[in-house]
This record gives C-alpha cells, sequence and structure tokens, in this order.
C-alpha cells in the first residue's frame, strides 16, 4: 500500500504541474498574442480562462495523470510484497559454511569508509564477557579481484556454548553502477550446528544494526573513517 501511494503522490505532482503551467502558458500566449495585435500583426484574440472548457481541460488532463498511474502501482505494489515481511529471514547454511548477501547497498564511494567502521566495532567486542559476541584478529585486506575485504574470528554469546566462527565480510559490485553489495561469508570453527545458527540470527541482528548507524554518521565521521582505510593501503583520500 506504501509503494502503491508513492506512485499516486507522484502522478498528483504531475497532474498540479502539468494543469497549472497549461494555464500559465496559455497565459503566456494571450500576452503575446495581445502585443501582436496591438501592432497589426494579428487579428485581435478574445481568451477566456474562467471559462468552463478551461477548467474541464485542466480537469481531464489531472485525471488521466492519475488514471495513468493506476496500473504501475499495482504493479510495484505486488513487486513489493517480498518486503513486507517485518524480520530479516537468515538463509540456510551448507554444512559448516554460511553464504548470504546483506539487505544493504553502500555506495562503492562509502564502502571504504564502512570497513574501518565496522573494523572499529568488532575490536570493541574483544572482551568475551560484554556484548553479544567477541571478536580477535580482525583484518581489512583485498581478495584477489581488488575488492574490499574484512574478516574476523567471532566467538558468539552466550559464550558458554563455546560457538566459534570465522567471518569475511566482502563488498563486491551491483548490478548498479557506483553501488556495491555486502556478501558475507561464515564458517563455523566450533560449538553444535544448532545452537550456532540460533546465535548467529541474534549476531546478524546486532550487525544489520550496525548499518543502519552508519547512515546517521556525520560527513567528518565518514571521511575519518575512509581516510582510515586509505591510509592503510597508502593512498591518499
Amino acid at each position: 500500500g506504501h509503494v502503491g501511494m508513492l506512485f499516486f503522490a507522484e502522478a498528483a505532482v504531475y497532474a498540479v504541474v502539468g494543469g497549472m503551467g497549461g494555464q500559465i502558458l496559455a497565459q503566456i500566449t494571450a500576452v503575446v498574442a495581445s502585443l501582436l495585435a496591438r501592432h497589426d500583426i494579428i487579428q485581435p484574440v478574445n481568451i477566456n480562462f474562467s471559462s468552463t472548457n478551461s477548467l474541464f481541460a485542466i480537469g481531464g488532463v489531472m485525471a488521466v495523470v492519475l488514471i495513468s498511474a493506476v496500473y504501475p502501482a499495482i504493479r510495484a505494489s505486488r513487486s513489493a510484497n517480498p518486503g513486507l515481511v517485518r524480520s530479516w529471514q537468515m538463509p540456510s547454511p551448507e554444512g559448516d559454511n554460511l553464504d548470504m548477501t546483506f539487505p544493504f547497498t553502500v555506495s562503492a564511494y562509502d564502502i571504504t569508509g564502512v570497513v574501518s567502521f565496522l573494523a572499529e566495532y568488532f575490536r570493541s567486542h574483544d572482551d568475551a564477557g560484554l556484548g553479544k559476541f567477541a571478536a580477535s584478529d580482525v583484518e581489512i585486506s583485498k581478495d584477489e579481484k581488488g575488492h574490499l575485504e574484512l574478516s574476523a574470528d567471532l566467538a558468539l554469546s552466550p559464550f558458554d556454548l563455546g560457538v566459534t566462527q570465522h567471518l569475511v565480510l566482502t563488498a563486491v559490485p551491483s548490478e548498479i553502477e557506483g553501488v556495491d553489495e555486502v556478501v558475507i561469508h561464515i564458517t563455523r570453527l566450533s560449538g553444535t550446528k544448532g545452537d550456532w545458527i540460533r546465535c548467529n540470527k541474534v549476531f546478524l541482528r546486532a550487525l544489520r544494526v550496525q548499518f543502519l548507524v552508519w547512515r546517521t554518521l556525520s560527513e567528518d565521521l565518514v571521511e575519518n573513517y575512509r581516510t582510515t582505510t586509505l591510509k592503510l593501503f597508502g593512498k591518499g583520500v
């Protein structure tokens, strides 16, 4: 419903712009016609802007624009149905490996800062007594294709279950130019598979929150994280 209403809101804006724009264009035309008539270039033209016909014309244009939005609004609403799931579903692992494309996209410009931001987040959880996980061996690198990677060894809460894993977060180009997707590969190191899956649901939910936090950072902080990553690879800003 929200997606459909966005289409109608946009159509309503175009309808108003089209109707009022046509009225303004007509008045400009009348002014030009009056000037030409004064110089005896054309015959005087009598234009009635308040006539019923002009009002019906404007209303007709606005109605057609709104009606034309019905079909695309319905199609967009139907295609958006998968997004109505309020909680993100973690995919099923294959053996001891869990691969997924995270439900976030980041611009190719910002991803340089995201990896340093997440690395700082992981390093702040180096104490197994705090938080939903404990991280060690946090490292930013590049794969053989030159994509940025963030890797870490993690112990997941509750820690008495002994669930540990190795995480690799990779930024890969998406189908949209200038936008990167976040691909995550997790390998189970210890702990039962059932506990590993349950603990990861909590961990990945916390990780999703960090991507939301990233979008609230000021431009100065974003540039600071970008600079941190670029210095790591010996590059300038």
